[in-house]
């Protein structure tokens, strides 16, 4: 699952630079359907964003019930 997690990062931010986004949103991947821990999920994806050179904004959303 954390290889999973960070290539889908990796690969959605590709895709964001590639259309020139300046800003992309994320859900917590892995977190919901995925049964995978929030929390580990959350640093997975935070781990990922720290190893992409861009400038591009981009929130992580948590969504509650």
């Amino acid at each position: 699952m954390v290889v999973s997690i960070a290539k889908s990062v990796c690969n959605a931010m590709r895709i964001a630079y590639d259309r020139g986004f300046r800003s992309a949103a994320f859900p917590i991947i892995g977190a919901g359907s995925g049964s995978y821990d929030t929390d580990a999920a959350l640093g997975h994806m935070l781990g990922a964003f720290t190893t992409l050179e861009s400038d591009a904004r981009v929130v992580v959303m948590r969504f509650g019930r």
